[in-house]
């Protein structure tokens, strides 16, 4: 699957920013948010401004799956999700070239969402996004791990959840967060900037399940 970010008409996309290089930059992993069917995170760390940047959300919650995510009032776009009895996690993504350095960002769901915990990420020079099948990991096997292309000049962004608590390591992918949710549980986001057929790798499970998401984001 495929998507653009920043459309241009009939002729497709356009590189806001023209000449604008592809970066990415972890910003912000606020602390756990309180249990409710709307979660405000607030004055969230967004990066420096740019005319094409975009704002990267990884989403974990229990109990109920997010249906919403937005930033400084801007709707997301949800990349990939996957959803299991020990939790949710999801990727979602949106253009905030017009919002500053901070803003709120507000999930919502049609249930109480426990433990709802935020990554967040910033990219440069990106208009397009695609996603790796969604992998779950019952059999609790250690390392655990996830494949997706990533265009040549882009970034592929993968995060695990796991039960019970670890202090598990990335390889093929550069570790940006690692944070424990308060209930038991282990959540981490990545980064991999090498193209083609990657498959980060998440390892130190301590015996226990997981499962992960991955989206790769190309100029």
């Amino acid at each position: 699957m495929a998507a653009t970010l920043f459309p241009c008409g009939p002729a497709g996309s356009v590189n806001i920013g023209s000449a604008a290089v592809p970066t990415w930059t972890a910003t912000a992993n606020p602390a756990t948010g309180a249990a409710g069917s709307t979660v405000t995170f607030t004055s969230v760390a967004l990066g420096a401004t740019d005319p094409s940047r975009a704002t990267v959300v990884m989403v974990h919650t229990e109990a109920t799956i997010a249906t919403g995510c937005s930033v400084g009032g801007v709707a997301m776009t949800k990349a990939i999700e996957e959803a299991s009895a020990i939790s949710s996690l999801q990727i979602w993504v949106a253009v905030t070239s017009g919002l500053g350095t901070t803003a709120n960002i507000v999930l919502t769901a049609g249930g109480s969402m426990t433990a709802p915990m935020i990554m967040v990420g910033r990219f440069t020079g990106i208009t397009s996004f695609s996603t790796a099948t969604n992998a779950v990991n019952t059999a609790g096997a250690d390392p655990a791990t996830i494949t997706a292309i990533v265009p040549t000049g882009g970034f592929g962004i993968a995060g695990i959840t796991g039960n019970p608590t670890n202090t598990g390591t990335w390889s093929n992918a550069t570790l940006d967060f690692r944070t424990n949710t308060g209930t038991g549980l282990t959540t981490s986001m990545s980064h991999t900037s090498t193209a083609g057929s990657q498959t980060p790798t998440y390892t130190g499970l301590a015996g226990g399940v997981s499962h992960m998401v991955m989206a790769c984001f190309g100029p």
